[in-house]
């Protein structure tokens, strides 16, 4: 039961690693084209996945996105990319 258990769990974790990078290969292809509006909320949602993977590049993208800050949709999302971004400053080594 427990090596049940370990595998389930090994799974569920490269499952997730594997779904999180094909969401940012398609965001980062996404940005390619984008215009200004559309392109802060991919900065957003770049940096929000990069927060705990590789927070420099969410920084990197953070600072990009600072410049276009009232392109997001709305005020709620304005503050989860500030919290998001403060993540990555806080995950920095």
């Amino acid at each position: 039961m427990k090596y049940l258990l370990f595998f389930v769990l090994i799974f569920l974790f490269i499952s997730t690693t594997l779904f999180s990078q094909s969401l940012i290969d398609s965001l980062e292809t996404q940005l390619i084209n984008a215009k200004e509006k559309e392109r802060a909320n991919i900065l957003a949602s770049l940096v929000h996945e990069y927060r705990n993977i590789d927070p420099q590049k969410a920084i990197e993208y953070g600072e990009e996105s600072l410049t276009m800050i009232d392109g997001l949709d709305s005020e709620m999302r304005k503050a989860v990319f500030f919290n998001d971004l403060g993540w990555a400053y806080n995950n920095q080594k």
